[in-house]
């Protein structure tokens, strides 16, 4: 069974630039653990790829905001293939910037050959990132 690189891409698709900045533009009041709620407006799971026996679907996804300008992201994929079924975990550390409610992620590309990619999101609520992975692909974190 091949393993589907969206789990990484995904990882991948929450980081831009630095860390740091003072409490009203960098980390503050952000950090928390946001779990994925939805895609394009879908609820988890959603299927990111599917032709014949082959289905990969993403199960569940967290951006985990520390104080200091890191974070984690990860997620689970489920793959399907031919009645066999496998489940891969991925992660990717990275930093974070915060001006105004515009997040920019970084990955840590050193951290995993599937992580290093860059991405932004808006915070707004005071509990939700909107993250624009790429164009027409979006994804809603709730605190």
């Amino acid at each position: 069974m091949r393993v589907a690189s969206f789990a990484l891409a995904l990882a991948a698709v929450t980081a831009l630039a630095g860390c740091g900045g003072d409490k009203s533009t960098g980390p503050g009041a952000i950090a928390g653990n946001y779990r994925m709620r939805s895609v394009n407006g879908e609820t988890l799971p959603v299927v990111l790829e599917e032709f014949g026996s082959y289905r990969a679907e993403l199960t569940a996804a967290s951006l985990t905001l520390d104080d200091d300008g890191r974070f984690t992201e990860s997620s689970t994929v489920r793959e399907t293939d031919g009645g066999q079924t496998v489940t891969t975990i991925g992660s990717c550390p990275g930093s974070y910037t915060r001006g105004g409610s515009t997040i920019t992620f970084e990955e840590d590309a050193s951290s995993d050959e599937n992580c290093g990619f860059s991405y932004t999101a808006t915070w707004t609520n005071g509990n939700t990132l909107t993250v624009e992975f790429a164009p027409g692909f979006q994804a809603v974190y709730r605190k």
